[in-house]
């Protein structure tokens, strides 16, 4: 019961801990992250804003390099500035490579704050390298459904299949499909692992999206359904009796 109030102290917390962090930020942090927020997003992006706010970071950044929310981001409005600048120009790949190298400081700090490792993930082409940075992330963020994911791809790559639905299953638990789209992605991993001899698990997978998606309107459940590779189901006949059983609903006026 102890255990118990001191969690739910914990998150009541959370909230103040928040916004004391954010009160702590310097006019011109605040002002940076707020920027950045508004002109450096790929949807949106302003130039005249992005530039501003990068100017106002980096101030912050020199001021007090210990903040985590300026160094991301100063990283990330880096990073996306980048876009504007030529596929082939040198100032394209120096503001990429400024950007990797605001995570991977953090990263050799071995902050304990799961963003860096993640972004620093998406932006690694070494899968060796890149599997490390996102089994890191799951230890310091077991609820990093994205992260889950990416992990669950990558170790299926390198013929980790075992560990790979591991992982996997865990990113359905923390991320259950909410709509057609991300119930998509999970029948992908499935097929994936049919390929990969994985039958059951394959079929384990179906069986989820099926108990995930059937308070879903029926039309947008027919499209997924129709769109699934019946050899999915194969390995269990009951999952296969199941789907054939709503396939069939779905054909009714």
């Amino acid at each position: 019961m102890k255990i118990s109030h001191l969690s739910c102290a914990l998150v009541a917390l959370l909230p103040l801990l928040a916004w004391a962090q954010a009160a702590s930020l310097s006019p011109a942090a605040r002002e940076g992250i707020q920027l950045t927020q508004q002109g450096c997003q790929s949807d949106g992006y302003d130039e005249e804003l992005c530039d501003r706010a990068i100017s106002r970071l980096e101030a912050a950044a020199r001021e007090n390099p210990s903040q985590m929310d300026v160094q991301l981001a100063l990283a990330q409005a880096c990073w996306n500035r980048s876009f504007q600048e030529r596929a082939d120009s040198r100032s394209r790949q120096n503001w990429q490579q400024r950007s990797m190298d605001i995570y991977q400081r953090l990263v050799d700090r071995k902050v304990e704050d799961a963003r860096p490792y993640y972004e620093l993930s998406v932006r690694t082409k070494d899968q060796g390298r890149r599997t490390a940075l996102l089994r890191r992330t799951v230890e310091l963020n077991p609820r990093h459904a994205r992260a889950h994911q990416d992990l669950a791809w990558n170790l299926l790559k390198q013929g980790r299949q075992d560990e790979a639905w591991r992982v996997y299953q865990r990113h359905m638990e923390v991320s259950p499909a909410k709509d057609r789209q991300e119930a998509m992605e999970d029948l992908r991993f499935a097929g994936a692992m049919a390929r990969a001899q994985r039958p059951q698990q394959a079929a384990q997978i179906l069986e989820t999206v099926m108990d995930q998606m059937k308070d879903e309107r029926r039309a947008e459940r027919c499209l997924l359904l129709q769109s699934a590779d019946p050899r999915l189901a194969e390995a269990r006949p009951a999952v296969r009796s199941r789907l054939q059983q709503q396939l069939s609903q779905c054909e009714q006026p």
